[in-house]
């Protein structure tokens, strides 16, 4: 356990987390909505420091990123507990409960771990990682002093307040967030959150260097209308850059959702709606011809080749498109 950096004191034994926007108000034994932060004696403290419950390494695609360091491969890692409750989620065994089996991995072993093994970077994922937000935190300042070229990468649902993410924002390199659509009646019903707080971060991220890609999850009947995606395309394209790539993934019913696969159709008009914002535009979950590819934006020219997770750069030099010259975002 570790005591959490961000809470205040109300008195009557009551403390107020303010990690994230949920905010919430903790009596003493009581635990927040995330299931890892726990009012103990007057003090908030992480029940999910240093536990983890998944280490592997995986191609960085799956993540997904596209335009950071394509084709290596990186750590990804996880622990417990999510701040959202989305009826469709795909690793709700570590999201919502507690696994049986952890494994307690300090930061300093873990830097010893990635010095030993070799690692260029890590992926903190599959659960919610800034629920994690602690132990990420120490890990860094370690890492970065021993590592400076080394790569943190998160991949999150972005629902954390202001003054936490300012803090960890100057030792990320990279952030997948995962939206849920611009709907704020599918975050209250379906996922217990707000969209609002999510893209005010975006900027933050955006606004401190850290590089950006975003996944919009496709779910029939819910979120998967041209117009849903329309209003997420102009928004990055207007408050961020075109430049950000957008993974429009497909949805399987998975959990307590039971709504049918997203229709091939739907995603094919996904794609075209985005396509018209934004220079970088993929589809995930499912193989459709080219649309995992990434082509220059200025002159067609294929960069890069995607087959499943085998992944060939092919006309990109120094971040740069070979055949015009057009800069292209992205880590390379």
């Amino acid at each position: 356990m570790k005591k959490e950096r961000f809470f205040t004191i109300l008195g009557n034994n009551e403390i107020r987390c303010e990690l994230c926007p949920h905010n919430c108000l903790l009596k003493e034994g009581q635990v927040g909505v995330c299931g890892v932060r726990k009012n103990e004696n007057g003090t908030i403290v992480v029940l999910n420091y240093g536990k983890f419950v998944s280490f592997a390494v995986d191609p960085i695609e799956k993540k997904p990123f596209f335009h950071f360091y394509p084709g290596s491969n990186i750590l990804s890692v996880a622990s417990y507990g999510c701040n959202f409750k989305c009826k469709w989620c795909q690793n709700w065994e570590i999201s919502q409960k507690i696994p049986s089996s952890l494994k307690y991995i300090a930061p300093l072993e873990l830097v010893d771990i990635i010095i030993r093994e070799g690692f260029n970077s890590i992926a903190f994922t599959y659960s919610e990682p800034l629920m994690w937000y602690e132990y990420i935190y120490d890990f860094a300042v370690e890492i970065k002093r021993k590592l400076l070229a080394f790569s943190i990468l998160l991949i999150s649902n972005g629902f954390i307040n202001k003054k936490p993410l300012e803090k960890i924002a100057k030792f990320l390199d990279a952030v997948n967030i995962d939206i849920k659509g611009m709907k704020e009646k599918i975050y209250k019903a379906y996922i217990g959150g707000s969209v609002a707080p999510v893209l005010d971060n975006l900027k933050i991220l955006y606004e401190n260097g850290v590089h950006i890609e975003i996944t919009d999850l496709l779910i029939t009947g819910l979120n998967d209308d041209k117009d849903d995606v329309l209003k997420l395309s102009n928004w990055i394209a207007t408050e961020l850059s075109p430049d950000i790539p957008l993974h429009l993934s497909r949805y399987f019913p998975a959990y307590l959702m039971d709504n049918p696969p997203t229709p091939i159709s739907s995603l094919q008009d996904a794609y075209k709606v985005a396509k018209k914002f934004l220079k970088y535009v993929y589809v995930g979950n499912v193989h459709l011809q080219d649309l995992e590819n990434t082509y220059c934006p200025n002159c067609g020219t294929l960069l890069i080749e995607r087959k499943g997770y085998q992944t060939s750069v092919l006309n990109v030099k120094d971040g740069k498109c070979i055949k015009c010259g057009e800069k292209i975002y992205g880590r390379w």
